[in-house]
């Protein structure tokens, strides 16, 4: 406002200045109309230079202005995430058209409540790569559950791998699968989601048990057990949280989200044991020679007879650990 107000008042001076100052003969009356002509274009151009030069100013101060906020705030390359996009949007939509803002307003708004309810949403076309790098990451135990579909994680080489190197790293991985004869499934191999059987899902998931060197993998038939939400998660280490949110009806794939937030946390941990109890009899154990070989601390663990197998110890121990 004050940058206006001395656009305003130079250009007043500039008209004044010509329109009295300006040397031309009184009595020639075509210079005198020259002289207002020259005045007013003069003005004219002042007031739209000066408004041009003010909001470059202006903008200038509003990214130095957030700029020492974030300075105070946040990590340096946050920091200067926040001031970038906060540069771009000024750049490209601070004069843009009513319904652009409005799209943008909506985008930050979507960011800013998941982040007020403490996650971090991550586009779903990064969702596998993304999670993925976070089993190498583990120190103790590693929790997930796959909802319908293995194809959208499980093709991706990189989320394969991971799994595969958390076991040799000695970090053990259990997991849920929820499975529905009602929703339409899109296996590995598969053109196209379809309806498979409990008996196709579960060949699937003994595959799968093999190939990712998972201790403990089990099918939950949401049907059976009636379990109404259908949540695809992983708990690393009983402390971080990713989790890919999905279409309520379909089952497919939207976005990811990660929090380290302690409510979220517990809430997805009372969800983990409400599969526990819901387990069905399609599961999976690692043998035990493997389970020795691969987690120290059982190597001098001898089974007694109907004791099961040491898998079955791995996932209560690990269960009961998510308890607390």
């Amino acid at each position: 406002m004050k940058g206006e107000l001395v656009v305003v008042g130079v250009s007043l001076l500039l008209f004044l200045a010509t329109e009295f100052f300006f040397p031309i003969q009184k009595d020639d009356p075509i210079a005198r109309r020259q002289k207002h002509f020259w005045s007013i274009i003069l003005t004219l151009f002042s007031l739209i230079l000066g408004e041009s030069i003010t909001s470059s100013f202006e903008l200038s101060a509003k990214i130095e202005n957030i700029g020492s906020v974030f300075q105070e705030l946040a990590e340096e390359d946050i920091r200067s995430q926040f001031q970038m996009l906060f540069t771009e949007y000024h750049r490209h939509f601070e004069h843009s058209r009513p319904l652009l803002k409005e799209w943008a307003r909506q985008s930050f708004k979507k960011l800013t409540l998941d982040m007020k309810q403490g996650y971090v949403p991550l586009p779903n076309e990064l969702a596998a790569e993304q999670i993925g790098k976070a089993y190498p990451t583990a120190k103790e135990s590693i929790v997930a559950t796959n909802v319908g579909s293995t194809k959208f994680y499980f093709n991706n080489v990189g989320y394969i791998e991971n799994n595969t190197a958390a076991a040799k790293k000695g970090i053990p991985v259990i997991r849920f699968y929820l499975f529905s004869r009602n929703r339409q499934i899109e296996l590995r191999k598969s053109d196209k989601p379809q309806i498979v059987s409990f008996e196709e899902f579960c060949t699937e998931i003994g595959s799968l048990h093999e190939q990712l060197s998972t201790v403990y993998s089990t099918v939950v038939d949401v049907d059976e057990q009636n379990i109404r939400e259908h949540r695809d998660l992983l708990l690393l280490d009983n402390e971080f949280v990713a989790e890919t949110e999905l279409m309520p009806t379909s089952w497919v794939a939207i976005r990811a989200k990660a929090t380290e937030d302690q409510n979220l946390v517990s809430d997805v941990r009372d969800y983990l044991h409400i599969l526990q109890g819901a387990r069905s009899r399609c599961t999976f154990r690692m043998k035990d020679d493997l389970v020795r070989g691969f987690f120290p601390k059982y190597r001098g663990i001898t089974l007694k007879q109907g004791d099961g197998q040491l898998a079955d110890r791995v996932f209560e121990e690990i269960m009961d650990s998510i308890s607390k």
